[in-house]
């Protein structure tokens, strides 16, 4: 894989071993894309599958130390991007944009259950 990838989708990482189907849940996407991301991960090194235990049909997919380091370095950089950004903006534009995204998080969710 030559496309720069430092971290893992959401999902992977936050709740421990984790279905592929559940992570296309919390991302709201088709679960195919997710499969296909997970074994590119796995490739990568980045992540591990593993039988579930209850379901032997289905993998849990938990991060390896590398997907671990790789998520904190985007995070990092990620919030170092949006200090720049946001490195004019006052305090009340900040909050605005907070609620704001957050609004758009709870209706991109909405949607997600009604799908």
């Amino acid at each position: 894989m030559t496309h720069l990838r430092v971290a893992p989708p959401t999902g992977i990482g936050d709740h421990g071993a984790i279905r592929p189907s559940e992570i296309a849940d919390l991302q709201g996407v088709h679960p195919s894309l997710v499969t296909r991301q997970v074994r590119e991960l796995e490739d990568e090194g980045f992540v591990d599958v593993t039988a579930d235990p209850t379901d032997r049909r289905s993998g849990l997919v938990t991060l390896t130390e590398a997907g671990s380091e790789g998520r904190r370095r985007l995070t990092e950089f990620g919030l170092k991007r949006f200090t720049l950004f946001v490195k004019h903006w006052d305090s009340d534009e900040i909050r605005r944009l907070t609620e704001l995204l957050w609004k758009l998080r709870m209706s991109m969710a909405a949607v997600s259950e009604r799908e």
